[in-house]
Protein backbone atom coordinates (compact mmCIF):
# COMPACT_ATOMS: atom_id res chain seq x y z
CA UNK A 1 0.00 0.00 0.00
CA UNK A 2 2.64 2.08 1.19
CA UNK A 3 4.29 1.67 -2.13
CA UNK A 4 1.17 2.27 -4.24
CA UNK A 5 0.99 5.89 -2.25
CA UNK A 6 4.92 6.84 -3.22
CA UNK A 7 3.97 5.61 -6.96
CA UNK A 8 1.10 8.19 -7.20
CA UNK A 9 2.74 11.20 -5.63
CA UNK A 10 5.20 10.26 -7.85
CA UNK A 11 3.54 10.52 -11.03
CA UNK A 12 1.53 13.05 -9.25
CA UNK A 13 4.99 15.70 -8.78
CA UNK A 14 5.93 14.40 -12.71
CA UNK A 15 2.73 15.88 -13.77
CA UNK A 16 3.65 19.07 -12.51
CA UNK A 17 6.98 19.13 -13.47
CA UNK A 18 5.65 18.28 -16.77
CA UNK A 19 3.14 21.16 -16.68
CA UNK A 20 5.20 24.17 -15.07
CA UNK A 21 7.74 23.21 -17.42
CA UNK A 22 5.50 23.16 -20.61
CA UNK A 23 4.31 26.64 -19.24
CA UNK A 24 8.16 27.98 -18.84
CA UNK A 25 8.80 27.25 -22.76
CA UNK A 26 5.40 28.33 -23.79
CA UNK A 27 6.32 31.54 -22.15
CA UNK A 28 9.90 31.47 -23.09
CA UNK A 29 9.16 30.94 -26.67
CA UNK A 30 6.25 33.68 -26.51
CA UNK A 31 8.91 36.08 -25.01
CA UNK A 32 11.51 35.40 -27.78
CA UNK A 33 8.65 35.06 -30.51
CA UNK A 34 9.17 37.31 -33.52
CA UNK A 35 5.28 37.32 -33.39
CA UNK A 36 6.07 39.88 -30.00
CA UNK A 37 4.85 43.25 -30.36
CA UNK A 38 8.11 45.01 -30.35
CA UNK A 39 9.08 43.37 -33.56
CA UNK A 40 7.52 45.24 -35.99
CA UNK A 41 5.42 48.39 -35.07
CA UNK A 42 3.98 50.37 -37.91
CA UNK A 43 3.85 54.33 -37.27
CA UNK A 44 3.20 57.52 -38.63
CA UNK A 45 0.50 56.26 -41.01
CA UNK A 46 -0.14 59.90 -43.30
CA UNK A 47 -2.70 60.65 -46.63
CA UNK A 48 -1.50 63.39 -48.57
CA UNK A 49 -3.75 64.07 -51.68
CA UNK A 50 -2.49 60.97 -54.26
CA UNK A 51 0.37 59.35 -51.87
CA UNK A 52 0.36 57.57 -48.53
CA UNK A 53 3.28 56.99 -46.15
CA UNK A 54 4.47 55.51 -43.52
CA UNK A 55 6.79 53.92 -41.07
CA UNK A 56 8.03 50.68 -39.87
CA UNK A 57 9.90 50.27 -37.02
CA UNK A 58 12.02 47.44 -36.60
CA UNK A 59 13.18 45.79 -33.34
CA UNK A 60 14.62 42.29 -34.04
CA UNK A 61 15.68 40.97 -30.85
CA UNK A 62 15.50 36.84 -31.63
CA UNK A 63 18.67 35.13 -32.98
CA UNK A 64 17.53 34.41 -36.11
CA UNK A 65 17.28 35.95 -39.50
CA UNK A 66 13.26 37.18 -41.46
CA UNK A 67 12.50 37.22 -44.57
CA UNK A 68 8.98 39.82 -44.39
CA UNK A 69 6.84 40.61 -47.77
CA UNK A 70 5.41 43.99 -47.57
CA UNK A 71 1.99 44.25 -49.65
CA UNK A 72 0.58 47.78 -49.43
CA UNK A 73 -3.59 47.54 -51.11
CA UNK A 74 -5.69 50.15 -51.91
CA UNK A 75 -8.99 49.35 -51.31
CA UNK A 76 -11.39 50.35 -53.13
CA UNK A 77 -13.90 48.71 -51.35
CA UNK A 78 -13.82 47.73 -47.15
CA UNK A 79 -16.22 44.81 -47.28
CA UNK A 80 -14.16 42.02 -45.13
CA UNK A 81 -15.01 38.58 -44.76
CA UNK A 82 -16.49 38.12 -41.90
CA UNK A 83 -18.02 34.54 -42.38
CA UNK A 84 -17.14 31.40 -44.42
CA UNK A 85 -19.08 28.40 -45.41
CA UNK A 86 -17.18 25.21 -45.74
CA UNK A 87 -18.82 22.54 -47.80
CA UNK A 88 -18.79 18.71 -46.76
CA UNK A 89 -21.49 16.16 -46.96
CA UNK A 90 -20.52 12.55 -46.14
CA UNK A 91 -23.51 11.41 -48.27
CA UNK A 92 -22.24 13.13 -51.47
CA UNK A 93 -19.20 12.06 -53.83
CA UNK A 94 -15.80 13.19 -53.32
CA UNK A 95 -13.43 13.67 -56.66
CA UNK A 96 -9.18 13.82 -56.42
CA UNK A 97 -9.23 13.43 -52.96
CA UNK A 98 -10.37 11.84 -49.63
CA UNK A 99 -12.37 13.20 -46.81
CA UNK A 100 -9.63 13.76 -44.35
CA UNK A 101 -7.96 15.63 -46.80
CA UNK A 102 -11.40 17.74 -47.43
CA UNK A 103 -11.63 18.03 -43.50
CA UNK A 104 -7.80 18.32 -42.96
CA UNK A 105 -8.53 21.95 -45.14
CA UNK A 106 -11.14 22.89 -42.48
CA UNK A 107 -8.82 22.11 -39.59
CA UNK A 108 -5.78 24.33 -41.21
CA UNK A 109 -8.12 27.39 -42.07
CA UNK A 110 -8.99 27.22 -38.59
CA UNK A 111 -5.77 27.16 -37.58
CA UNK A 112 -4.12 29.86 -39.99
CA UNK A 113 -6.50 32.58 -39.25
CA UNK A 114 -6.13 32.04 -35.14
CA UNK A 115 -2.27 32.23 -35.83
CA UNK A 116 -2.61 35.65 -37.85
CA UNK A 117 -5.30 36.87 -35.26
CA UNK A 118 -8.04 37.51 -37.89
CA UNK A 119 -11.53 37.56 -36.54
CA UNK A 120 -13.51 34.78 -39.17
CA UNK A 121 -15.80 32.40 -38.57
CA UNK A 122 -16.15 28.85 -40.36
CA UNK A 123 -19.19 26.74 -40.72
CA UNK A 124 -19.63 23.49 -41.98
CA UNK A 125 -22.47 22.92 -44.13
CA UNK A 126 -24.00 20.08 -45.70
CA UNK A 127 -25.71 19.70 -49.36
CA UNK A 128 -28.93 20.57 -47.97
CA UNK A 129 -27.88 24.08 -46.63
CA UNK A 130 -26.21 24.84 -49.72
CA UNK A 131 -29.24 26.44 -51.61
CA UNK A 132 -29.93 28.92 -48.36
CA UNK A 133 -26.33 29.82 -48.28
CA UNK A 134 -27.38 31.40 -51.50
CA UNK A 135 -30.09 33.02 -51.08
CA UNK A 136 -27.38 35.39 -49.04
CA UNK A 137 -25.48 36.98 -51.60
CA UNK A 138 -22.76 38.10 -49.38
CA UNK A 139 -21.90 34.34 -48.31
CA UNK A 140 -18.03 33.06 -48.70
CA UNK A 141 -18.52 29.16 -49.94
CA UNK A 142 -15.08 27.14 -49.98
CA UNK A 143 -15.85 23.51 -52.21
CA UNK A 144 -12.98 21.64 -51.99
CA UNK A 145 -15.16 17.82 -52.84
CA UNK A 146 -14.40 18.53 -56.58
CA UNK A 147 -17.67 18.22 -57.50
CA UNK A 148 -21.03 20.12 -57.15
CA UNK A 149 -24.19 18.68 -55.53
CA UNK A 150 -27.29 17.71 -57.01
CA UNK A 151 -29.02 20.26 -54.57
CA UNK A 152 -27.80 23.11 -56.45
CA UNK A 153 -26.42 22.13 -59.90
CA UNK A 154 -28.06 18.80 -62.11
CA UNK A 155 -28.62 19.23 -66.08
CA UNK A 156 -32.06 20.71 -64.67
CA UNK A 157 -30.54 23.03 -62.02
CA UNK A 158 -28.15 26.13 -61.51
CA UNK A 159 -28.09 27.56 -58.10
CA UNK A 160 -24.42 28.51 -58.47
CA UNK A 161 -24.25 31.16 -61.41
CA UNK A 162 -27.22 33.50 -60.11
CA UNK A 163 -26.05 33.08 -56.48
CA UNK A 164 -22.44 34.56 -58.17
CA UNK A 165 -23.75 37.46 -60.09
CA UNK A 166 -25.88 38.98 -56.92
CA UNK A 167 -22.29 38.77 -55.43
CA UNK A 168 -21.58 35.50 -53.68
CA UNK A 169 -17.92 34.23 -53.26
CA UNK A 170 -16.78 30.68 -54.31
CA UNK A 171 -13.41 28.98 -53.54
CA UNK A 172 -13.27 26.06 -56.15
CA UNK A 173 -10.80 23.24 -55.38
CA UNK A 174 -11.32 20.37 -57.62
CA UNK A 175 -11.55 18.51 -61.24
CA UNK A 176 -13.36 20.60 -63.93
CA UNK A 177 -15.59 23.08 -62.70
CA UNK A 178 -19.34 22.05 -63.33
CA UNK A 179 -17.59 19.08 -65.38
CA UNK A 180 -19.74 16.41 -63.36
CA UNK A 181 -22.16 16.86 -61.02
CA UNK A 182 -22.73 14.60 -57.32
CA UNK A 183 -25.85 12.73 -56.58
CA UNK A 184 -26.50 11.27 -52.99
CA UNK A 185 -25.03 7.82 -52.30
CA UNK A 186 -23.15 7.41 -55.73
CA UNK A 187 -19.40 7.35 -56.96
CA UNK A 188 -18.19 8.85 -60.49
CA UNK A 189 -16.09 5.74 -61.70
CA UNK A 190 -14.99 6.97 -65.30
CA UNK A 191 -15.53 10.02 -67.99
CA UNK A 192 -18.83 8.11 -69.29
CA UNK A 193 -20.83 8.30 -65.49
CA UNK A 194 -24.24 9.24 -65.81
CA UNK A 195 -23.73 12.19 -63.36
CA UNK A 196 -21.29 13.61 -66.34
CA UNK A 197 -22.26 16.85 -67.96
CA UNK A 198 -19.03 17.95 -69.76
CA UNK A 199 -17.56 21.42 -70.34
CA UNK A 200 -20.99 22.22 -71.67
CA UNK A 201 -21.44 22.68 -67.54
CA UNK A 202 -19.17 25.32 -67.04
CA UNK A 203 -20.09 27.42 -69.96
CA UNK A 204 -23.56 27.09 -68.28
CA UNK A 205 -22.03 28.05 -64.99
CA UNK A 206 -19.65 30.70 -65.56
CA UNK A 207 -20.57 31.95 -69.18
CA UNK A 208 -17.18 31.26 -70.67
CA UNK A 209 -15.20 27.70 -70.85
CA UNK A 210 -12.22 28.82 -69.37
CA UNK A 211 -10.83 24.97 -68.49
CA UNK A 212 -10.74 22.88 -71.88
CA UNK A 213 -7.04 22.84 -73.82
CA UNK A 214 -4.15 21.18 -73.67
CA UNK A 215 -3.12 19.66 -70.23
CA UNK A 216 -0.42 17.34 -69.04
CA UNK A 217 -1.09 13.43 -68.16
CA UNK A 218 -0.99 13.87 -64.24
CA UNK A 219 -0.95 16.29 -61.34
CA UNK A 220 2.18 15.55 -60.21
CA UNK A 221 3.71 16.77 -63.62
CA UNK A 222 2.30 19.99 -63.95
CA UNK A 223 3.73 21.68 -61.71
CA UNK A 224 3.84 25.50 -62.84
CA UNK A 225 7.46 27.16 -61.98
CA UNK A 226 6.67 31.02 -63.29
CA UNK A 227 4.97 32.99 -60.47
CA UNK A 228 2.12 35.50 -61.33
CA UNK A 229 3.33 39.13 -60.08
CA UNK A 230 0.48 38.51 -57.52
CA UNK A 231 1.65 35.01 -56.88
CA UNK A 232 4.60 36.79 -55.38
CA UNK A 233 2.96 39.12 -53.27
CA UNK A 234 1.07 37.21 -51.22
CA UNK A 235 3.46 34.23 -50.99
CA UNK A 236 0.84 31.68 -52.62
CA UNK A 237 1.79 28.32 -52.47
CA UNK A 238 -0.13 26.09 -55.27
CA UNK A 239 1.66 25.59 -57.69
CA UNK A 240 -0.14 22.57 -59.90
CA UNK A 241 -1.92 23.46 -62.77
CA UNK A 242 -3.54 20.25 -64.26
CA UNK A 243 -6.89 21.54 -64.12
CA UNK A 244 -6.30 25.34 -63.90
CA UNK A 245 -7.63 28.10 -65.68
CA UNK A 246 -5.82 28.85 -69.21
CA UNK A 247 -4.19 32.27 -68.99
CA UNK A 248 -5.57 33.24 -72.23
CA UNK A 249 -8.66 33.17 -71.12
CA UNK A 250 -8.64 34.76 -68.13
CA UNK A 251 -6.69 37.79 -69.77
CA UNK A 252 -9.99 38.12 -72.44
CA UNK A 253 -11.88 38.06 -69.26
CA UNK A 254 -10.14 40.19 -67.10
CA UNK A 255 -9.76 38.06 -64.60
CA UNK A 256 -6.65 37.84 -61.84
CA UNK A 257 -3.77 35.70 -62.30
CA UNK A 258 -2.97 34.60 -58.48
CA UNK A 259 -0.88 31.81 -59.58
CA UNK A 260 1.86 30.11 -60.53
CA UNK A 261 2.24 28.87 -64.68
CA UNK A 262 2.50 25.98 -66.43
CA UNK A 263 3.84 26.96 -70.14
CA UNK A 264 2.07 25.20 -73.44
CA UNK A 265 3.00 25.85 -76.72
CA UNK A 266 0.44 27.80 -77.26
CA UNK A 267 -0.77 28.62 -74.34
CA UNK A 268 -0.43 27.91 -70.21
CA UNK A 269 -2.42 27.36 -67.26
CA UNK A 270 -2.50 29.15 -64.21
CA UNK A 271 -2.08 27.18 -60.71
CA UNK A 272 -4.80 29.96 -59.11
CA UNK A 273 -7.29 32.25 -60.88
CA UNK A 274 -9.96 34.95 -59.55
CA UNK A 275 -12.97 34.81 -62.23
CA UNK A 276 -15.58 38.05 -61.86
CA UNK A 277 -18.94 37.12 -62.20
CA UNK A 278 -21.39 39.81 -62.37
CA UNK A 279 -20.55 41.01 -58.81
CA UNK A 280 -19.42 38.03 -57.73
CA UNK A 281 -15.51 35.85 -57.70
CA UNK A 282 -14.60 32.36 -58.46
CA UNK A 283 -11.55 31.41 -57.12
CA UNK A 284 -10.19 28.34 -58.79
CA UNK A 285 -7.45 26.23 -57.99
CA UNK A 286 -5.45 24.30 -60.50
CA UNK A 287 -5.65 20.97 -59.69
CA UNK A 288 -7.92 18.37 -57.28
CA UNK A 289 -7.20 18.86 -54.00
CA UNK A 290 -5.13 15.67 -53.03
CA UNK A 291 -3.46 15.78 -50.09
CA UNK A 292 -2.54 19.66 -50.43
CA UNK A 293 -4.64 20.83 -47.57
CA UNK A 294 -1.96 22.93 -45.70
CA UNK A 295 -1.00 25.30 -49.14
CA UNK A 296 -4.55 25.84 -50.01
CA UNK A 297 -5.97 26.64 -46.17
CA UNK A 298 -2.71 29.11 -46.51
CA UNK A 299 -3.90 30.57 -50.04
CA UNK A 300 -7.34 31.21 -48.86
CA UNK A 301 -6.57 32.70 -45.59
CA UNK A 302 -4.27 35.03 -47.79
CA UNK A 303 -6.74 36.13 -50.26
CA UNK A 304 -9.58 36.69 -48.00
CA UNK A 305 -7.51 38.28 -45.56
CA UNK A 306 -5.14 40.46 -48.02
CA UNK A 307 -8.64 42.24 -49.67
CA UNK A 308 -7.08 41.52 -52.80
CA UNK A 309 -10.56 41.25 -54.21
CA UNK A 310 -11.99 44.44 -53.03
CA UNK A 311 -8.69 46.39 -53.86
CA UNK A 312 -7.56 48.46 -57.04
CA UNK A 313 -4.77 45.37 -58.15
CA UNK A 314 -2.83 48.07 -60.52
CA UNK A 315 -2.11 50.33 -57.47
CA UNK A 316 -0.68 46.84 -55.15
CA UNK A 317 2.54 47.40 -54.41
CA UNK A 318 5.09 44.68 -52.90
CA UNK A 319 8.65 44.71 -51.34
CA UNK A 320 10.45 41.54 -49.85
CA UNK A 321 13.27 42.96 -46.65
CA UNK A 322 15.31 40.56 -44.96
CA UNK A 323 15.57 41.10 -40.96
CA UNK A 324 18.71 40.07 -39.76
CA UNK A 325 19.09 39.00 -35.96
CA UNK A 326 19.50 41.46 -33.76
CA UNK A 327 18.39 44.27 -36.45
CA UNK A 328 17.06 47.76 -34.89
CA UNK A 329 15.92 50.16 -37.95
CA UNK A 330 13.27 52.63 -39.39
CA UNK A 331 11.81 52.33 -42.85
CA UNK A 332 10.22 55.00 -44.54
CA UNK A 333 7.82 53.88 -47.44
CA UNK A 334 5.47 56.13 -49.40
CA UNK A 335 2.83 54.59 -52.46
CA UNK A 336 1.00 56.17 -54.94
CA UNK A 337 -2.93 55.66 -53.78
CA UNK A 338 -4.58 58.30 -56.34
CA UNK A 339 -8.36 59.00 -54.84
CA UNK A 340 -8.70 55.80 -52.83
CA UNK A 341 -9.52 56.25 -49.66
CA UNK A 342 -8.55 52.94 -47.63
CA UNK A 343 -4.72 51.36 -47.59
CA UNK A 344 -4.21 47.54 -46.01
CA UNK A 345 -0.43 47.11 -45.04
CA UNK A 346 -0.01 43.29 -44.76
CA UNK A 347 3.56 41.73 -43.60
CA UNK A 348 4.02 38.51 -43.48
CA UNK A 349 6.83 35.36 -43.27
CA UNK A 350 5.55 32.22 -45.87
CA UNK A 351 7.99 30.23 -43.89
CA UNK A 352 6.21 28.12 -42.31
CA UNK A 353 9.05 27.42 -39.68
CA UNK A 354 9.18 31.22 -39.30
CA UNK A 355 5.52 32.33 -39.03
CA UNK A 356 5.17 36.25 -38.91
CA UNK A 357 2.06 38.08 -39.86
CA UNK A 358 0.78 41.59 -39.17
CA UNK A 359 -2.18 43.33 -41.00
CA UNK A 360 -2.90 47.19 -40.17
CA UNK A 361 -5.36 48.93 -42.38
CA UNK A 362 -5.77 53.28 -42.61
CA UNK A 363 -8.09 55.38 -43.87
CA UNK A 364 -8.47 58.69 -44.64
CA UNK A 365 -10.05 60.77 -42.74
Amino acid sequence: MKMIKMRQIYLYLTALIFIFGSCYLGWYYYKNSVNETKFLVVENGKFDLEKFSYVLNINNQSNSQMDLTVAEIPLSETNNFKKIYFYYDKDYPILGSSVSSVLGVYDHLLAEYQQKNISVEIQQVDANQLSEIMNDKNSVLIMATGILPETVYSPDKNLISPWLADGGTLFWVGDGFGYYYGVAGTEIKNQESPYKIGWSGQERLLGHNYLDGPNVGSVSESQGDVPSSLATTFGIKSRYTQTGVLVSSLAENGGLDLGYHYSFKNDSRTSLAEIKIGNGDIIIFGSPLLNREMDVAWDISQITSSGVLQSDVLKINFRKIIIASDDKEKIDRQINIDNNTKVRLMIFSSDFAKRYFLLKDFARD
